[in-house]
């Protein structure tokens, strides 16, 4: 007995033959379609993509070039025009400016005619001389100026020693009036501190040819600075300031007329607020793109023709030894900078011959003023010499009253030999 297969099978048969038949029937429509033609495509000739023929001997020569000759019509030009012809053909590109510098007189026959060229104002020292020889003659007979020979030890003066107190700054920083410091409206004498210490230093080494006499506070916008001019106005501190116009102004009349402006920043070294502001002030003084701070070079009379012979910048406060500065104004000078706090430094008095009644038992110099010696060294100072105040000893300090001992005689003598070659 043959096997029935399964009903599932047969179903799934049944179920494949409609299948088939709809995918027979799909085949036969996508062919009919497929054949049908919507757009005939274009032929092209077929010369358009023929190759040329080349033969074997390569391509015939090109045919020979005909030369085209184009005609330029001429224009006649009338032979009745004049030529034009120049004057002067060499200097027809040559135009001669006017002589504006000729003063033509009509009265007087040409060959006799000149150029009158009137000279320029006069500038430089020249014309300063007679302020500057009214200046001196407040420190010196003209006697002296005519026999010291250029030689500082020759020098004889009395001159006025005066402290700069100036706008917005700690001007009485290192002056004292006994043993307080100088207050900031400027009253008071000035009796202790760097400048009453370098004057009486000064005295005692020049065996009293060089007598500075008290010194005194002045503003530097006051008369007084014109009227009684000093070898030159000391200026110190620490801060920053900014001078007022009417201090520039005076500033300007002052070393116009002989004076000089000497610089000591009680913080030594460059950069402080002082150093800053002191080089920015004096180039409003002195604000000639010529007339710039310059290094004092050692060969310089400062160092080598005065009372001291000096090969090296002393040290000041903390070891500094900065360069020391000039602006010079017509070939002299006219400011002198020194950073290393010198002033700090000749608060230490030196006295030579003193008793020993009137000094510390170390030599140092009286500490509280006296009636014979109203000067003293500052006790803190010393006791704080190897923190705060370093290098403050006898011996360096020396050194920086003999450089500034230095200084104030170039700036005794530096016009002589002008004044004594002027009428």
């Amino acid at each position: 007995m043959a096997q029935k297969k399964p009903q599932w099978l047969k179903e799934k048969l049944n179920r494949s033959s409609f299948f088939f038949i709809a995918l027979f029937l799909h085949v036969v429509v996508l062919a009919m379609v497929a054949t049908i033609v919507i757009f005939k495509p274009t032929i092209l000739s077929t010369p358009d993509f023929e190759k040329t023929y080349v033969p074997v001997g390569g391509p015939p020569p090109p045919p020979p070039q005909q030369q085209v000759t184009v005609k330029v019509p001429t224009v006649s030009v009338p032979t009745t025009a004049p030529p034009i012809v120049s004057v002067n053909p060499a200097a027809s590109f040559n135009i001669q400016p006017p002589d504006i510098t000729a003063v033509v007189d009509a009265t007087k026959p040409a060959q006799t005619q000149t150029t009158q060229i009137t000279p320029p104002p006069q500038t430089g020292l020249g014309p300063r001389l007679p302020l500057i020889r009214a200046t001196v003659g407040h420190w010196r007979s003209q006697q002296n100026i005519l026999n010291s020979d250029g030689d500082v030890r020759n020098i004889v003066a009395k001159f006025p020693v005066y402290l700069a107190k100036y706008a917005n700054g700690d001007w009485n920083c290192n002056s004292y009036g006994g043993n307080s410091k100088i207050p900031s409206n400027g009253i008071g004498p000035v009796t202790g501190g760097c400048l009453p210490n370098l004057v009486y230093q000064i005295g005692l080494w020049s065996h009293g040819s060089l007598k500075g006499e008290d010194v005194k506070v002045i503003a530097i916008d006051s008369p007084e600075l014109l009227s009684d001019p000093p070898p030159y106005i000391y200026f110190t501190g620490h801060r920053d300031f900014t001078l007022t116009e009417a201090e520039i102004e005076n500033l300007q009349k002052y070393l116009q007329a002989g004076g000089a402006v000497w610089g000591d920043s009680s913080f030594s070294g460059d950069g402080s607020r002082f150093d800053v502001a002191f080089h920015r002030e004096m180039k409003r003084v002195l604000p000639d793109v010529d007339k710039n701070f310059e290094v004092l070079p050692l060969t310089h009379d400062i160092f080598t023709h005065s009372w001291f012979l000096i090969d090296k910048v002393p040290p000041g406060m903390n070891y500094r030894a900065d360069p020391v500065e000039i602006i010079n104004l017509d070939g002299k000078l006219a400011v002198i900078y020194t950073p290393n706090d010198y002033s700090d430094m000749m608060t230490m008095l030196l006295l030579a011959g003193a008793s020993p009644a009137q000094v510390d038992p170390k030599g140092f110099g009286p500490f509280a003023p006296t009636p014979a010696h109203p000067l003293f060294t500052q006790w803190g100072m010393w006791t704080d010499r190897t923190t705060f105040y370093r290098n403050f000893d006898p011996a360096s300090v020396e050194d920086c009253y003999k450089l500034s001992m230095n200084i104030l005689a170039h700036l005794l003598i530096r016009f002589d030999k002008d004044l004594n070659g002027a009428p």
